[in-house]
């Protein structure tokens, strides 16, 4: 695509987050370690909300000049008013069931646009974003990134590199494994969060944080063939989630291996397990249950394993590594590591979850 000029030098992205919730801080703090971003404004219907957005913003860029919208319309308007505009680039942070209606009209504005993860929660409205995405103003010179982090893990890029390098000889299979108790979590729900209604959610863990999990088993294995799953529900979890807390799948990959996902979401004490073990037919690699990072290597060489400590910040610094690809394609015209497309595919593959929970076989992606 066609850069500005001004889109020369880092730090020069102009950057709106919509959406002030729980994982902005995240957000926030990888846009700015990317080097490629600045926040311009915020917008969230929320005044507590943006109050701490800023506050995070300004203690990684301090004196940096951010405008509060409690409209997006607002923000548009603002930004259509003011001279050279006051953004160029949308973060979408919103709830599931905002996703379609806030990317079409982000789509309108002929911003660069990043819609985080899930694309959305049926396969329709994914279709519906990719053709409006298609026929977005600007198209050419602008950028559109559906963000799932987890696909720039340390952990999952360093375990491809060392699978690709021969260190287990030939993948076979994958073990994922999303364990993740809320107890003193900072992703438990408030009251009467949008997580605990259905419709807005669009189900449990495995169509939410189980998709992070899933992603990586595709970087290593490729796409998915079909799925066959069982879920359940802990007693109580409507306090903190619409669907399913418990999701158990054996998924087959189009290049003829199998894995197994698990999901476990819920406020109660879990035993710690690896959260991936890739097996090959000369070792395995296991990644650590640890959203700061562990990866250990076992092979001919380390039959009790070899501790790989890569210092890059584990599972939290996934979202710079996302935000410097979007910022590199915005600015340096690099294609995306991973096209739209491949969030439609995550879905795809969690809503064949929940139709073989129901047929009781396999099914497969459509």
């Amino acid at each position: 695509h066609t850069l500005s000029p001004r889109l020369a030098f880092p730090m020069s992205i102009r950057l709106c987050i919509v959406g002030c919730g729980i994982v902005s801080p995240l957000h926030i703090r990888s846009a700015i370690r990317s080097k490629y971003f600045v926040h311009t404004a915020l917008v969230d219907l929320s005044e507590e909300r943006r109050k701490e957005a800023l506050e995070e913003i300004h203690k990684h860029n301090a004196g940096c000049e951010v405008k509060e919208f409690s409209d997006f319309d607002a923000a548009l308007e603002c930004d259509k008013q003011t001279a050279g505009g006051l953004f160029d680039a949308i973060e979408l942070l919103l709830p599931h069931h905002l996703h379609r209606q806030f990317a079409e009209r982000a789509f309108k504005t002929g911003k660069h646009v990043l819609l985080e993860k899930p694309m959305a929660t049926d396969v329709e409205s994914c279709k519906e974003i990719l053709a409006a995405a298609e026929a977005r103003v600007d198209k050419d010179k602008t950028v559109f990134m559906v963000g799932e982090n987890s696909a720039y893990w340390p952990e999952v890029v360093q375990a491809a590199e060392l699978v690709k390098e021969g260190a287990i000889g030939e993948l076979l299979t994958v073990r994922a494994n999303n364990s993740e108790s809320l107890l003193g979590s900072m992703f438990m729900p408030s009251e009467n969060d949008w997580h605990v209604d259905g419709k807005k959610a669009g189900g449990g863990v495995t169509i939410d944080g189980g998709l992070h999990w899933l992603r990586p088993m595709k970087v290593w294995l490729g796409d998915i063939e079909s799925v066959i799953a069982f879920t359940a529900t802990h007693p109580g979890a409507e306090r903190y989630c619409a669907g399913e807390t418990i999701c158990r799948s054996l998924v087959r990959f189009q290049g003829g291996k199998c894995g197994t996902f698990d999901a476990t979401y819920c406020a109660a004490a879990l035993a710690p397990q690896p959260w991936f073990v890739l097996t090959g037919e000369k070792g395995e690699i296991a990644i650590e249950p640890s959203f700061d990072g562990g990866l250990t290597l076992y092979n001919a060489d380390n039959p009790k394993g070899k501790k790989i400590q890569l210092e890059c910040g584990g599972y939290w610094e996934s979202f710079t590594g996302e935000m410097k690809d979007w910022g590199s394609a915005i600015q340096n015209g690099t294609p995306l590591k991973y096209a739209p497309e491949e969030a439609m595919k995550d879905i795809m593959a969690s809503l064949a979850m929940y139709r073989s929970r129901d047929s009781l076989k396999f099914e497969k992606l459509e």
